[in-house]
This record gives structure tokens, C-alpha cells and sequence, in this order.
């Protein structure tokens, strides 16, 4: 292995590998681009075989035949906390004249958002919604009773 630093690192293949399990290439070579849309040039070049680049750079690289390889780990959660609604000291509420103490005002502003809107515009409709934050199918500790009962 070798490592440049703020440049990257290069693999090369390990021949009888122990986990029984031989690389397919000679050698990976990992650079590090912090510039999305360098990142876009090399790989539209062909400099590199893939790129990590954010969601409005994706359709420059599919329209070139590129493909998006999704993570399989869930990222990105969009939240929205009203501040004060768990704020409290002991037993009692910091403020309990802040409107969305109530419940019925929380209910009422959870069923105003137009999810499908903002996976589109957030998300470019490459998103799935969550509905408990944090809960993930691909989790650990998931519980579909959550999300049945949402």
C-alpha cells in the first residue's frame, strides 16, 4: 500500500489471500477530489472508473452511461425539531405556552409537509420516506409496527 497524503492512497493485490478470496484487479487507487465537479471531469474523462459526487451532479454522469450505485446504508435524514419541545427541567416544561407542546398542533404540522415534495426536490425523488427518524429497515432493532401504525 501506499498513501500520499491529501492525495490518496493505491492498493496493490495480495496474492494467496488469506480470507481465500483473490482481487480481481492488480490495483486499486483511491484519490481523494474534494471538488464535486473535478470529481465529474475525471470521471467523464475516464481518469477514474467511478466517483462519489452529489445528487446535482448524478444526471451528468447517468446521461454519459454512468449508473448510480446507491448505498445500502441509510443516510441524509431530513428532520424537523421545534426547538423547546423537549426541553424541560425535572417534571415541568421550560415553556408550556409554546404551541407545539400541544399535540394536536404537531399532528397538524406532521400532516401539512408534502413528503413526496421534498424527497423531489431534496432528494431528486432518490429517497424513500422514514417514518420514525432513525428507523431504518436496514437496521438493527427495526420495528415495521412503527412505520404500519405512522
Amino acid at each position: 500500500m501506499d498513501r500520499t497524503v491529501g492525495q490518496g492512497l493505491t492498493f496493490e493485490r495480495v496474492e494467496d489471500h488469506w480470507s481465500g478470496r483473490d482481487a480481481n484487479v492488480d490495483q486499486l487507487v483511491l484519490r481523494f477530489i474534494a471538488e464535486p465537479a473535478t470529481a465529474l471531469a475525471t470521471l467523464l474523462s475516464r481518469e477514474v472508473d467511478m466517483a462519489v459526487l452529489p445528487r446535482e451532479l448524478q444526471p451528468d454522469a447517468i446521461g454519459a452511461g454512468f449508473e448510480v450505485i446507491g448505498s445500502t446504508n441509510a443516510a441524509n435524514q431530513t428532520a424537523m425539531l421545534f426547538n423547546g419541545t423537549f426541553l424541560t427541567e425535572g417534571d415541568e416544561m421550560l415553556d408550556p405556552t409554546l404551541p407545539w407542546i400541544d399535540i394536536r398542533i404537531r399532528e397538524a404540522i406532521n400532516r401539512a409537509i408534502d413528503r413526496e415534495a421534498v424527497i423531489d426536490v431534496l432528494y431528486d425523488g432518490r429517497a424513500e420516506i422514514l417514518p420514525v427518524f432513525g428507523m431504518d429497515p436496514r437496521h438493527e432493532g427495526y420495528r415495521p409496527d412503527l412505520g404500519e401504525r405512522f
